[in-house]
C-alpha cells in the first residue's frame, strides 16, 4: 500500500503544477503549448482557467486518495488514476496527429508519452500484495 500512496503523488504534484500555472499565467501557458498569440482570446484564457480549476480538484483528489485504508477502495483509485492519464494522454497524442503530425508540439507528444506509460505504471500497481 506504500507504493500505491507513493504514486498517488505524482498526479497530485502534476495537476498542481498544471492547475496553478493555468491560473496564475493562463497566456504563457498557452503559448508554452504552442498557440500562436493572434489565436489568444479570452474566451480561450476562461476555458484555460475552468480547466486549470479542474486540474486543482484532480490534484485534491489524488491527495485525498492517500488517505485511504482499505485496499480495495485504492486499487479501484488507482484504476481511475490510470483511466486518466490514458485519456490525456490519448488526447494529446491525436491532437498531434489530427493538426501537423506528430512533429507539431514536441511537449505535447512527450507529455503524452510520458502520461501512457504512468497509466501502466499506475494499472499494473494498484492492487496491492
Amino acid at each position: 500500500m506504500k507504493t500505491q500512496k507513493s504514486l498517488l503523488l505524482i498526479p497530485a504534484i502534476l495537476s498542481l503544477a498544471w492547475g496553478l500555472s493555468g491560473l496564475l499565467a493562463p497566456a504563457s501557458m498557452v503559448k508554452m503549448l504552442g498557440i500562436p498569440a493572434t489565436d489568444v482570446n479570452p474566451e480561450l484564457l476562461d476555458t484555460q482557467a475552468v480547466l486549470s480549476v479542474a486540474q486543482l480538484g484532480l490534484a485534491f483528489l489524488a491527495l485525498w486518495m492517500r488517505t485511504i485504508t482499505e485496499k480495495k477502495a485504492l486499487a479501484g483509485g488507482m484504476t481511475v488514476i490510470s483511466l486518466i492519464f490514458v485519456l490525456f494522454g490519448l488526447q494529446g497524442i491525436l491532437r498531434n496527429v489530427m493538426t501537423k503530425g506528430l512533429a507539431s508540439n514536441t511537449i505535447i507528444l512527450v507529455q503524452s508519452i510520458v502520461l501512457l506509460l504512468l497509466a501502466v505504471v499506475f494499472f499494473v500497481k494498484r492492487k496491492t500484495a
